[in-house]
């Protein structure tokens, strides 16, 4: 579950224009951690009632109903039109400055 935070924020700025990024993505990071204090409160409830072994079900039946949701929105919108999307630029993994105390990078 831990990915659906940057999944939900690439999907959302997608659609939105660079003016309201900021603020998409706080919204959406104030919505991930109001939902996480309810989910491992019912997954301590489930496992009370049905057993240790009950969690991985609860978890399984929350991966599947998160996909169930995924398919249906792919499913019921249509994508962005190209002149809305941004080329795709990835990023090297780690620090900038970190490229600084590689002996092998250019001066």
């Amino acid at each position: 579950m831990l990915p659906l935070y940057s999944l939900s924020v690439a999907h959302a700025n997608d659609r939105l224009p660079r003016s309201e990024f900021l603020q998409t993505s706080a919204g959406l990071l104030m919505l991930v951690a109001v939902a996480s204090v309810p989910g491992p409160m019912l997954a301590s409830l489930v496992m009370a009632i049905a057993g240790p072994d009950s969690l991985f079900l609860f978890t399984a039946l929350s991966h599947a109903a998160m996909a169930f949701f995924a398919f249906t929105r792919i499913r019921t919108r249509q994508a962005p039109p190209p002149e809305v999307r941004e080329i795709f630029s990835p990023a090297a993994p780690g620090s900038p400055a970190a490229a600084k105390l590689d002996p092998r990078a250019a001066e």
